[in-house]
């Protein structure tokens, strides 16, 4: 592959090694010693140094086992652990306690948390915590005259939002 630089009008070989653009003039120079210095990782889509292959092989794509038990190359382990793994700390979103992931389930049913109710400021009614989403984005309206307020209300519009 040869193009034109932007700057100057050299012309570039991408390297099939380090895959980097290189002069055409100095290509077969840089092949020869990229070749036998350096490394083009698969799973990282970069070159390195040879004489590091074994650590790079060891340090990022190295098995590694979370505490959680889930066994993972060792760059996925951070991201892992901010995300999927079930022993990190999450927030309930409904009272704001810090919980393991994997005990978030039993939380909410020892709890009760997610069905503590508050009062919408907008039509006045009480709502269930695991109920807000539907309830402001489906079944919130302004305030109503003789329109009975509370969960009984909000539970007879949710069925008949269902049977619509």
């Amino acid at each position: 592959l040869s193009r034109s630089a932007s700057s100057d009008s050299r012309e570039f070989k991408v390297c099939e090694n380090c895959r980097n653009p290189i002069p055409s003039e100095s290509f077969d120079l840089h092949s020869l010693s990229c070749f036998r210095l350096n490394f083009f990782c698969q799973l990282c889509c970069a070159a390195f140094q040879k004489r590091f292959e074994k650590e790079h092989a060891e340090e990022v794509h190295g098995e590694v086992v979370c505490p959680c038990g889930e066994s993972m190359e060792r760059r996925f382990l951070r991201l892992h652990k901010n995300t999927t793994c079930l022993r990190r700390t999450v927030q309930c979103e409904f009272c704001e306690l810090s919980v393991r992931a994997s005990e978030l389930g039993e939380h909410r049913r020892t709890t009760g948390c997610d069905t503590r109710t508050y009062e919408c400021s907008n039509c006045s009614r009480r709502i269930m915590f695991r109920d807000r989403d539907l309830h402001d984005n489906t079944l919130c309206a302004e305030p109503v005259e003789g329109v009975p307020r509370g969960e009984e209300d909000l539970q007879a519009a949710l069925v008949a939002s269902l049977m619509a």
